[in-house]
C-alpha cells in the first residue's frame, strides 16, 4: 500500500466536553454541525467521527476524528465557519469543559 505524505501527517483527535446540564440536546446538534463544517472545509478525513456520550455521566461527550494534515488544525482557526461554531460549542460546555488529546497514527 501507498501512502502519500498527507496520510503520513494525518493526526487522530479525541475531544472531551463537559457540557452545561440541561444543554445536552442542543450540544448534540452543534456537535453534528461541527463535524459537517470541518468536512465541509475539507479540515478531515472522510472518515466518519465517533461521537460518544457517557452513560454514568451524561453531560460528559467524546468526539474522535481525524485532522487532514497537520496544517488543517491551523486553517481551522483562521476559518470564520469553524470559529463560530466553536464558540457556540464553549458556550454550551462548563468553564474549562473541553479538553484536547492529539494522537498520531502508529
Amino acid at each position: 500500500m501507498i501512502f502519500s505524505d498527507s496520510m503520513r501527517c494525518m493526526k487522530a483527535v479525541i475531544v472531551t466536553y463537559v457540557v452545561r446540564k440541561g444543554r445536552e440536546k442542543e450540544f448534540e446538534r452543534t456537535l453534528r454541525k461541527h463535524w459537517k463544517i470541518l468536512c465541509g472545509e475539507r479540515l478531515t478525513t472522510e472518515q466518519i467521527p465517533f461521537l460518544l456520550r457517557d452513560p454514568e455521566n451524561p453531560t460528559v461527550y467524546k468526539e474522535v476524528f481525524e485532522w487532514r494534515s497537520r496544517r488543517s488544525f491551523e486553517k481551522a482557526h483562521q476559518s470564520e465557519k469553524v470559529q463560530a461554531i466553536w464558540r457556540k460549542m464553549m458556550d454550551l460546555t462548563e468553564a474549562g469543559g473541553i479538553e484536547l488529546a492529539r494522537f498520531k497514527e502508529i
